[in-house]
Order: C-alpha cells, then sequence, then structure tokens
C-alpha cells in the first residue's frame, strides 16, 4: 500500500497532450500564421486609409502650426496624400472618407473575430473578415460611433492644449 501513485505511463510525442508553455505557445502562432496576420492587417489598413487621411488633415487644420506639422512625418505624408486626393475629386474623398468611418465599428468587429480564430487554431478565410463585419453591423456601428466621438473629443482636447501652450510660449 503506497501512499502516492508512482506508475509512470510511457510518453510518446502522440500520446503527450500536455499545453505548451504560454510564451512558447504565443510565438508559435504567430510564425505559423504570420502571413495571415498580416495580410488580414493590410486589408483592414487599407479600407481605413480614407479615414487616417482625413483625420491628420483634420489635425493639421486644427494645429494650424507648419513647423510642428513638418516635424510629425506621418501627418506630413498623410497631410500630403489627402491633399492630393482632395484636389483630384473632393465628393469622392469626402464620400471615402464619410464610408471609412462607417466601416471601422464593423471591420474592427470582423478583424477582432478573425485574428481570435487565428489565436485558437480554427482555420480563417479573409472573406470572414467582410462577412463577420456584416453580421456584426449594428453593434459595430455602434461601438465604432462610440469610439470616433471619444478620439475627436481627445483630438480637440490635444489641439487645445497645444494652442495653450503656443499661446504662453509666444507671450514669454
Amino acid at each position: 500500500m503506497a501512499l502516492f501513485n508512482f506508475k509512470r505511463k510511457s510518453v510518446t510525442p502522440e500520446t503527450d497532450n500536455r499545453q505548451k508553455r504560454g510564451i512558447v505557445r504565443y510565438f508559435e502562432i504567430v510564425f505559423t500564421r504570420f502571413s495571415k496576420f498580416v495580410l488580414l492587417n493590410l486589408v483592414y489598413f487599407l479600407c481605413l486609409v480614407p479615414a487616417i487621411c482625413g483625420v491628420s488633415t483634420i489635425l493639421c487644420l486644427l494645429i494650424d502650426n507648419p513647423e510642428l506639422i513638418d516635424k510629425i512625418y506621418f501627418l506630413k505624408v498623410y497631410f500630403i496624400l489627402s491633399e492630393k486626393v482632395l484636389s483630384f475629386f473632393p465628393p469622392l474623398a469626402l464620400g471615402l472618407f464619410g464610408l471609412s468611418l462607417l466601416a471601422y465599428g464593423p471591420l474592427t468587429a470582423g478583424l477582432t473575430f478573425c485574428v481570435r480564430n487565428l489565436a485558437t487554431g480554427r482555420h480563417i478565410w479573409i472573406s470572414d473578415l467582410f462577412s463577420r463585419a456584416k453580421s456584426n453591423l449594428k453593434q459595430g456601428l455602434a461601438l465604432g460611433i462610440i469610439d470616433i466621438v471619444v478620439f475627436f473629443s481627445l483630438l480637440l482636447y490635444i489641439t487645445a492644449d497645444l494652442s495653450a501652450m503656443q499661446g504662453s510660449a509666444l507671450s514669454m
């Protein structure tokens, strides 16, 4: 009669069903599905480029300081890009900006679904991004609008703070 049962089973790679440690499993998922992650994020980014360009244009108009805009490289690049598009055909640019802002929430829901499935080991198609965005349209629109309102309120607060800092620097 033993206090503990020390009988060991023979462990082979086929019968070893233990989970790997967290960090090892994380890097295994990232390296095996890296191309899917890159492709998903590229599609997501391309759908949101008009929104990024429009927001950067609004930010540049609110800051109204050319020296500061030249120091922030990505603002300068997006401002030039959006300036070229706006000069080409303004109604199209404004329509794409609005459409991209509306699509932000549902696309984020679709991206979240795809990334979760990739992380758990399930197979996905790139079209799942758009099908899940369509099926979560109402919730995505609501949360996307909340995100946009919070973002623009923070943007206005930051630009007001920047203009106050510039005003105090000029008075010295």
